[in-house]
């Protein structure tokens, strides 16, 4: 039986036991960025609890938002889940997204992690942290962001390309921080550091520094620790070589960004996706959602999973995500003026 229909099974159940028709229930299309089977767990439990079902579409942020500008009043999303913080602004910025007001939202998702005018909201986070490899480098030689712009890094550090969001989230956090002209200038730094390899994901550049490619690597924590617990032979060796610094925690802190959700601005179901949003700022699901996707709740109170308490205690930017609204064009010419490719 395809997904589908396993759903429309679950609610042929619901109405056999309920004796009638749910009114309230309803069909929620989902398009997310996270893979369905780790995302399985919590779209069931939100089925059990509301009687809505779940059908979900997975694929890049940018394809997404793509497709959602395209089909516009006809779109059939009724929520984006997993964007992160650039791809959510991008997405207010295009017309994407409506306004959620809610009560449980505002008190479960702190200020820093959701948007002001309630267009978005953070569900869980990451930090950006820098790794080294042990033989070449002293963790004193990082003492934050700003270091990997010294001209001891020339030709030594591994990022990703200027395209992908986790870079010019950085560049985005650093631009509130510092202004235009100190973070072109970080900028310009970083570029004439950059390797020349690898290409790929954080996993090739954690690869690339035991073998020596590069000595200095920017992280998401999530793919740290998805490594660190890799039963690839190549992966074990590799973690063994590295360290890892939390940058910055004598001054602004680590810089954090959000996995979060969205109501559609066309949504069909909007009711029931606010109570999706609802929903994933509960408990059980913060929960849920942490363990499956190795990243911090971001709703007070919830345990962090083990394989992030490993890394040890660490101060945040205090800086909240709003405050980087509005940047997009000056970081694409930052980008621009400084090589960075």
């Amino acid at each position: 039986m395809s997904g589908r229909g396993q759903r429309w099974g679950l609610m042929i159940l619901l109405l056999a036991l309920g004796g009638g028709w749910p009114a309230w229930a309803a069909e929620l299309t989902v398009r997310g960025v996270l893979e369905e089977a780790p995302l399985a767990p919590v779209l069931r439990l939100f089925t059990q609890e509301t009687g809505h079902v779940v059908h979900y579409v997975r694929d890049e942020p940018e394809a997404l938002l793509r497709r959602l500008g395209a089909e516009g009043a006809a779109a059939t999303a009724d929520v984006l889940l997993g964007m992160d913080s650039t791809s959510l602004r991008a997405a207010r910025q295009a017309g994407l997204l409506r306004a959620v007001s809610s009560k449980p939202l505002a008190v479960r998702i702190p200020p820093q992690y959701r948007d002001g005018d309630g267009f978005w909201y953070g569900l869980t986070a990451w930090a950006r942290v820098l790794l080294y490899a042990r033989a070449r480098v002293s963790p004193a030689e990082l003492v934050g962001y700003e270091s990997l712009a010294e001209s001891r890094w020339r030709e030594r550090l591994c990022m990703d390309a200027s395209a992908h969001a986790g870079r010019r989230a950085l560049l985005t956090a650093l631009l509130a921080r510092w202004g235009f002209e100190r973070s072109l200038e970080w900028a310009r730094g970083v570029a004439a550091n950059l390797a020349p390899e690898p290409q790929g994901d954080d996993r090739n550049r954690i690869r690339a520094l035991a073998l020596g490619v590069c000595d200095v690597a920017v992280i998401d924590t999530q793919d740290y620790v998805r490594i660190l617990r890799s039963e690839q032979e190549e992966d074990r060796i590799a973690v063994r070589q590295i360290g890892m610094v939390w940058p910055d925690q004598g001054g602004w802190g680590a810089i954090v960004d959000i996995a979060g959700a969205a109501v559609t601005a066309h949504a069909r179901q909007a009711d029931a996706a606010r109570q999706f949003l609802e929903f994933l700022a509960g408990n059980a699901a913060q929960r849920l959602l942490a363990e499956q996707t190795d990243e911090y709740p971001v709703a007070p109170g919830i345990p962090v999973a083990s394989a992030l308490l490993n890394l040890g205690a660490f101060k945040a930017d205090p800086v909240g995500l709003t405050a980087r609204d509005g940047t997009e064009e000056t970081v694409a010419r930052i980008l621009a003026a400084s090589g960075w490719k």
